[in-house]
């Protein structure tokens, strides 16, 4: 999604949240999440002691989740690409309460429970069960870049969160163009 803030958003980022679109604009990296996701995952990483990534990309994702996270909190984020590991690790250098993994998004799952995870690889979408499973009792799950309004009848991530008995769900509208579900498991 965009890097860039949105049109009815000029609020200041976080100076981390700065370093790490600098850089995916290095990098050519565009699949950083959005303005709006971003300011919403500052706001739930504030009630987590443990929050997880799925996709780190340039570290955005993980900048916001920083910029939030409660005292005494931690953050582990995981990303298949190499290169985009070694360059997060050098834009969060300075963060002692993240871990940065390299590797498939799977092994992110041997470090449950989450508070706070951040679903931002479609391959993790596609399996609502293993990421349901990461989560602590009541603890929440973001997935971003969702169609505003879309069918769920259409939509397989958002049928399978949307009829999960084991979740309460909204959707939330972070910009015209995109939504968000959270989710929260139940215990």
């Amino acid at each position: 999604m965009s890097e860039g803030p949105e049109a009815s958003d000029a609020r200041p980022r976080p100076a981390l949240v700065e370093r790490a679109l600098a850089e995916a604009a290095g990098a050519g990296f565009t699949d950083s999440c959005s303005e709006g996701t971003g300011r919403l995952l500052r706001v739930l990483a504030r009630r987590c002691a443990r929050a997880g990534e799925i996709g780190t990309g340039c570290g955005v994702g993980s900048a916001w989740i920083l910029a939030g996270l409660a005292p005494g909190g931690s953050l582990v984020t995981i990303e298949r690409d190499a290169d985009l590991v070694a360059r997060v690790r050098r834009v969060l250098a300075d963060q002692p309460a993240v871990r940065v993994r390299q590797g498939d998004w799977r092994r992110l799952l041997d470090e449950p429970p989450f508070d706070l995870l951040f679903a931002d690889v479609s391959e993790a979408r596609d399996h609502g069960e293993d990421v349901l499973r990461a989560l602590a009792p009541g603890g929440l799950v973001v997935l971003d870049d969702l169609a505003p309004e879309a069918d769920p009848d259409h939509d397989p991530v958002r049928a399978y969160w949307l009829a999960n008995p084991d979740v309460a769900v909204a959707e939330v509208a972070v910009s015209p163009r995109e939504a968000v579900l959270v989710a929260a498991r139940l215990p």
